[in-house]
C-alpha cells in the first residue's frame, strides 16, 4: 500500500495538493470508521502530545519523500526513503529498551545493503563517488536519506504511543494531526496555485491506499518490537520497484535486481527473528 499511493504521486507529477488530499482522505476514512464504532471511548488527551511528535516527523518524512520523487525515479529513490530501520534499533534500544539479537542485526545489514545495491546503476568506484556527491542522476538523494533519517525518529514516537489507545483512535489521531500539518505548510507557499480537479480519482485511490498502509502497519506495531516490524516492511521495496516498471517505465539495471535478492534474504532474516 505504501509503495502504491507512492507510484501514484510520482505519477501524477507536482500537483501541491496531491498529498494533502491523499491524507484529507484517509483522516476521513479513519474517522468514519470510529463513527461506525460508537465513538471514541476513553481517550487520555495527555498523550496526544507523542502522538502529534510522531505525526509531525512523519509529515517530515512524506515532504522530504515528495520532494526526492521529482529529481528521479521511484525505483531508485524509495528505497532510500526507506532505511529508517538502520537508525530504529539504536533508537529502539535507547529509548525503548529493546533489544534484540544477531539474527534480526544480520536481515537489518542485508536490507540496508540491497537498497544500497539498488540505488546504484553500477558497481564501480566512478559510480560511487556519484551517488556521495549528490549530483547528475542522484541528486534526490540528499532528501531521500532525509527522509529515512526523520523517519526513523518517527517511528520511535509511534511505537511509544500506539499501544496507548484502542487501535482505530489511535490511527484516527496521527491522521488528523498529519493532514493538519501538511495543510499548514499550503499556506506558506510563496505562490499558491489551483488545485487540479482532474486529480480527483488519483486523489481517491491514492488516499485508500495511504489509510490501509497506515492502518495495517499500527496492527502490525502492536504485536512485535518496532526494531522487527519496521525492517520487515521493507519489501516494499520491491513492490515500488514493480510500480516503477509496470506503471512508470523505469528500467531496472543488474545491481537494483541484486539488492532485490539481499532485501528478500534480510526480510527472511528478520521474520524469522524473535520479536
Amino acid at each position: 500500500m505504501h509503495a502504491l499511493y507512492s507510484a501514484r504521486l510520482k505519477r501524477s507529477g507536482k500537483d501541491p495538493f496531491l498529498l494533502p488530499g491523499f491524507f484529507l482522505i484517509a483522516t476521513l476514512v479513519a474517522w468514519a470508521d470510529i463513527w461506525r464504532e460508537g465513538g471514541l471511548g476513553v481517550v487520555a488527551w495527555s498523550d496526544l502530545t507523542l502522538v502529534y511528535l510522531a505525526a509531525l516527523f512523519y509529515v517530515m518524512y512524506q515532504m522530504f519523500c515528495n520532494t526526492a520523487y521529482q529529481m528521479g525515479d521511484i525505483s531508485t529513490l524509495y528505497p532510500l526513503t526507506v532505511l529508517g530501520p538502520v537508525l530504529i534499533p539504536i533508537w529502539a534500544g535507547l529509548f525503548l529498551s529493546e533489544h534484540i539479537g544477531w539474527q534480526a542485526i544480520s536481515g537489518i545489514s542485508l536490507t540496508f545493503a540491497g537498497a544500497a545495491c539498488i540505488k546504484l546503476k553500477t558497481f564501480s568506484c566512478k559510480e560511487l563517488k556519484k551517488a556521495f556527491g549528490w549530483h547528475g542522476d542522484y541528486a534526490g538523494a540528499r532528501w531521500a536519506l532525509a527522509a529515512s533519517l526523520v523517519y526513523s525518529v518517527g517511528a520511535i514516537f509511534d511505537k511509544a504511543s500506539v499501544g496507548l489507545f484502542h487501535g482505530t483512535s489511535y490511527l484516527a489521531f496521527i491522521l488528523l494531526f498529519m493532514t493538519l500539518n501538511m495543510l499548514v505548510t499550503l499556506l506558506f507557499r510563496k505562490r499558491p496555485t489551483p488545485a487540479d480537479l482532474s486529480n480527483w480519482l488519483p486523489m481517491l485511490l491514492g488516499g485508500l491506499a495511504l489509510y490501509l498502509s497506515f492502518m495495517l502497519f499500527r496492527v502490525a506495531l502492536k504485536e512485535v518490537y518496532v526494531s522487527i516490524a519496521t525492517p520487515i516492511r521493507q519489501v516494499s521495496i520491491l513492490f515500488a520497484m514493480a510500480f516503477g516498471v509496470v506503471f512508470l517505465k523505469e528500467k531496472i539495471s543488474r545491481s537494483t535486481l541484486a539488492g532485490a535478492l539481499l532485501i528478500f534474504f534480510g526480510v527472511c532474516l528478520l521474520a524469522m527473528s524473535k520479536s
